[in-house]
């Protein structure tokens, strides 16, 4: 029986990121972005073969634990470092025309949420990019950039999906947001307010019950009240921004927003992407 292959139709992401860098690092550069609704494809195998015994006339199906992982997603922001991940090569050689080289394996994480806006995260811990891939041109084509990832198997596992919970108001407190503790792989998704008045300065999350080793990998997904000027403060030991430099968040809209991974060994929150709007 040939391998079979069930596809995630029902998940459409409303809008999302995708951050890849090389394979053991952690995915920091953002590669492109996509706004319009027509969903990411996410398309997991499992491999099944049929056994036949002589005491039953009806093959018996054993599942193994083989599996695969493929994602598909139109990505805007058309670049010359994006089509050179998409094609799996690196942007040198893209450039300086000496030719495809092999594939090179990354860390992807794709960002985003879905049509109700509840945030969702998928984090490839190793993947390839290649198989389709669509260029359109011409004046009226889509500027879209199609991305192919594959997942490959790795002692860390193929893929880990993060789901968002409700959205929560917190307020500020002293510098200090405190949400609700959330259990890997829920995602703690924040509406943050100032103190008092409309303007504040973040410089740490903590959570309704401590914090722990257990906690290792969760994500928290900010967004800014509405009207309110909110500064997350750079702190390396406490919320690690990208840059090292403080971010200011004073617009509304569902896709300004701000997501932090909880590193559990440090134990600080470290930005994994954020989004203004231009």
């Amino acid at each position: 029986m040939a391998d079979e292959t069930k596809t995630t139709d029902a998940l459409f992401w409303g809008y999302m990121r995708l951050l890849m860098d090389a394979y053991g690092t952690t995915p920091t550069s953002e590669v492109g972005y996509k706004t319009r609704e027509k969903g990411v494809e996410v398309t997991i195998g499992r491999s099944q073969r049929e056994i036949r015994v002589e005491e039953y006339a009806a093959p018996v199906v054993r599942q193994t634990n083989e599996a695969s992982l493929m994602v598909k997603c139109g990505l805007q922001q058309f670049s010359a470092a994006q089509l050179a991940k998409a094609l799996g090569i690196s942007s040198s050689t893209l450039v300086g025309g000496g030719g495809i080289t092999k594939d090179t394996e990354y860390a992807a994480r794709l960002v985003g949420s879905l049509h109700n806006w509840k945030p969702l995260h998928l984090y490839i811990p190793k993947c390839v990019s290649g198989g389709d891939l669509t260029i359109p041109f011409g004046v009226d084509k889509d500027t879209d950039v199609e991305m192919t990832l594959h997942g490959l198997d790795n002692s860390t596992g193929l893929y880990k999906f993060y789901v968002g919970a409700a959205q929560e108001t917190v307020a500020i407190s002293t510098g200090v947001a405190t949400i609700v503790k959330k259990a890997s792989p829920e995602i703690a998704w924040i509406l943050l307010q100032a103190e008092t008045g409309t303007s504040d300065a973040l410089t740490s999350i903590e959570g309704s019950v401590a914090l722990d080793s257990d906690d290792d990998g969760i994500i928290c997904r900010i967004q800014p009240d509405s009207g309110d000027t909110l500064t997350i403060t750079h702190a390396a030991d406490t919320l690690e921004l990208k840059g090292a430099a403080n971010l200011t968040l004073d617009q509304t809209g569902d896709w300004v927003d701000l997501y932090f991974v909880y590193d559990a060994v440090n134990p600080k929150w470290v930005e994994i992407t954020h989004y203004l709007a231009p």
